[in-house]
């Protein structure tokens, strides 16, 4: 890619796989010309990876996350995470945004905090800059802590859930669409953050819309175009060069 590569920093690093996925398919319909959901989806995180994944509209990147985070289940082809088979305690590693949130109303925000603490089985204390109490107050959202869910604004819910997924995402750290909502601050504070994700060694998958973020901040990029990965890692080009010219102009691009 042009300019600032994060990638270039991580040379000679030995890389450890998080999260692999292997020939991944989940169809819901195959047209002549285009295949709703994925098929033999391949993908791989190192730890201190940050991956951008993008693509058209109805592409599949949502299917694909919800695949990786057991939302859904695959009609065939596996997901590893750090080598083994997806299990509970696997599970309280990872953290998880989607695009569109389920939440519970009747709680206050330091109550459902503390029910996905129980859940994870982890403080909102630790992690250091990274631990949910941190996050809250480097987002601006401990104020709103008080209050039920169910009262706050979209961008207000998406920074609390942002607290909560990197907070707990220990290892693995899942993001549909993390941005928006997100005033001009917020923004800049989770590129930050996600940096400093990256320091810590954790392995990051977002899905965003936002080239620009992409370019800045993600070490490879993955392309989702018609149900399948296109592309991943390329030198020399811009994030909107190589989205051109795997989905516009339909070209191979190598593989690196």
């Amino acid at each position: 890619m042009a300019g600032s590569n994060p990638a270039s920093d991580r040379k000679g690093l030995v890389e450890i796989c998080v999260l692999e996925v292997r020939n991944l398919t989940k169809i819901y319909r195959k047209l002549e010309e285009r295949v709703e959901g994925i098929e033999n989806a391949s993908l791989k995180i190192s730890a201190g990876e940050i991956i951008g994944l993008i693509g058209p509209n109805g592409a599949g990147k949502t299917t694909l996350i919800k695949l990786i985070t057991t939302v859904l289940e695959p009609d065939s082809g596996e997901i590893l995470f750090e080598g083994e088979r997806m299990d509970k305690g696997s599970k309280r590693k990872i953290g998880y945004v989607p695009e569109n949130p389920f939440f519970y109303t009747n709680l206050k925000g330091w109550e459902l905090a503390r029910f996905m603490e129980s859940i994870y089985q982890a403080d909102l204390e630790d992690g250091g800059r990274l631990s949910f109490v941190q996050l809250a107050k480097r987002l601006n959202v401990e104020e709103h802590l008080g209050k039920f869910v169910s009262s706050y604004s979209q961008g207000i819910l998406r920074k609390f859930l942002l607290s909560l997924a990197i907070a707990f995402g220990t290892r693995l750290i899942v993001l549909d669409e993390p941005t928006n909502g997100l005033d001009p601050d917020s923004y800049i504070s989770l590129k930050e953050i996600l940096k400093e994700c990256r320091e810590d060694n954790r392995a990051v998958l977002i899905a965003t819309h936002q080239l620009p973020m992409a370019q800045e901040i993600v070490d490879k990029i993955a392309i989702c175009y018609n149900g399948r990965i296109q592309s991943f890692t390329i030198k020399d080009e811009t994030v909107e060069e190589l989205y051109r010219n795997i989905v516009h102009h339909n070209r191979e691009v190598q593989v690196k």
